[in-house]
């Protein structure tokens, strides 16, 4: 047991992954002491409405990107050719560049209904969310390029640097006592962009984006791949932020406060585990051989281990955490932020299982997973959360997410094994 722990932390696969989680949690940890002293500052009510924005923009984010970050991941980290890498990339661009700009005109034209539906007071809040959505779009394809191109170390200051961006502009807000929720929401959906301003430096000087040179093959390639995983990639994204727009339209911006701030809270272990897949994702798609994929397996349980030792811990913590971060305004939230740790802790578990269909190839894994996440979300939210309040918000997630990760581990098992049949009869 002692050289298998000992393996798995002097691996080169564990140190990326290390170096990757830990700036990811910094830079988490940045923006989470800037989110808390806006809760804090804006109290549960102008807070709820701060984050049905903000949950507004990653979920348009996530629509805009359809997959594709995670695609140019596989495809660029299993060549080394900087011919089909530049390929890659300038498909990818030239697809976001469409998607940022759909995203604009639909916000131009539709915003103010979309506020109506939510029962929203703020509608520019939601024109804001459309506008400076491309921000977060194109921090995140600079971030994924780098990664895939395992300039890990850009990644993670880049990471940093946003979270830094966006402390310090919702500081000098709290200090000039600001009270309008659409400058603090407005600055920290800039921050992000604003370090596409090193995109030249950051990238590799050999690397050219012409999307007017693309590949058909390239291009045929990434929509096969991503068909399947947007449904993924989508339902993680609405797991973490739907269900606060769904709260926002059948409960009170109240509720929806308190709420937004204890999703926040679990969020951050959340974005810990992409944080994880994002580096196990490319070198598990390398992984071919059955001793290979013998040793992930096991590293994959003793990752479960941890999520469930890191349960036990934090349990008894989760109001002492309320008091220290979103402060005790948010007190009554105390039991449902328990149950949101749990799903995180069992979306740690899951990742390691997930990142092993990039070896399967087995994109429809992605597509069933995905749609049947929105589903669930969607339909259990419409029949349970007008009656029974934020219980159906928090146990929904959770449901969702336990079904998941059985569903992955039984069926990455299965693979697992008729592969080694196959390879025997070979």
């Amino acid at each position: 047991m002692k050289k298998k722990i000992k393996f798995l932390f002097t691996s080169a696969g564990f140190k990326q992954a290390g170096v990757t989680v830990v700036a990811n949690l910094g830079a988490m940890s940045i923006t989470a002491l800037a989110l808390i002293l806006v809760s804090r500052y804006l109290g549960p009510t102008k807070f709820g409405q701060f984050n049905v924005a903000f949950s507004l923009l990653l979920i348009l984010s996530q629509i805009a990107d359809l997959g594709l970050n995670f695609a140019q991941n596989k495809f660029v980290g299993e060549t080394t050719n900087k011919k089909i890498i530049n390929q890659v990339f300038s498909q990818v661009v030239a697809f976001k560049l469409i998607s940022t700009v759909l995203l604009v005109v639909l916000g131009i034209i539709g915003s103010k209904a979309l506020a109506n539906y939510l029962n929203f007071t703020q509608p520019i809040l939601i024109l804001v969310a459309f506008v400076l959505a491309g921000g977060t779009i194109w921090f995140e394809q600079l971030s994924y390029m780098l990664r895939s191109l395992h300039r890990f170390y850009w990644a993670v200051s880049l990471m940093v640097l946003q979270a830094v961006l966006k402390f310090t502009g919702l500081v000098a807000l709290v200090l000039v006592k600001g009270k309008n929720v659409s400058l603090f929401f407005s600055w920290y959906a800039l921050a992000p962009g604003l370090t596409l301003l090193l995109w030249p430096v950051a990238l590799p000087s050999w690397l050219r984006l012409n999307i007017n040179n693309q590949s058909v093959k390239i291009r045929k390639q990434l929509i096969n791949f991503t068909k399947h995983l947007s449904f993924n990639l989508a339902a993680m994204t609405f797991l973490q932020n739907l269900d606060v727009l769904f709260v926002q339209a059948y409960l009170s911006s109240w509720e929806t406060g308190i709420y937004s701030g204890i999703s926040r809270i679990a969020l951050l272990l959340v974005f810990a585990a992409y944080a994880l897949g994002m580096v196990l994702n490319p070198r598990v798609s390398r992984y071919k051989q059955k001793v290979d994929l013998q040793v992930y397996l096991k590293k994959a349980w003793l990752v479960v281990l941890i999520a469930v030792i890191g349960f036990l811990v934090f349990l008894p913590l989760a109001k002492i955490l309320i008091q220290l971060t979103i402060g005790s305004a948010y007190l009554s939230g105390v039991i449902y932020l328990q149950f949101l740790i749990a799903a995180a802790f069992v979306t740690f578990a899951t990742i390691p299982f997930m990142a092993l269909f990039y070896s399967f190839e087995a994109p429809w894994y992605f597509s069933l997973t995905g749609i049947g996440q929105i589903l669930i979300l969607i339909v259990a939210n419409f029949l349970l959360l007008p009656r029974f309040g934020l219980w159906a918000a928090v146990m929904i997630i959770l449901a969702i997410r336990v079904l998941t990760f059985v569903f992955t581990v039984a069926l990455s098992y299965y693979y697992y094994s008729k592969l080694n049949i196959v390879r025997q009869v070979k």
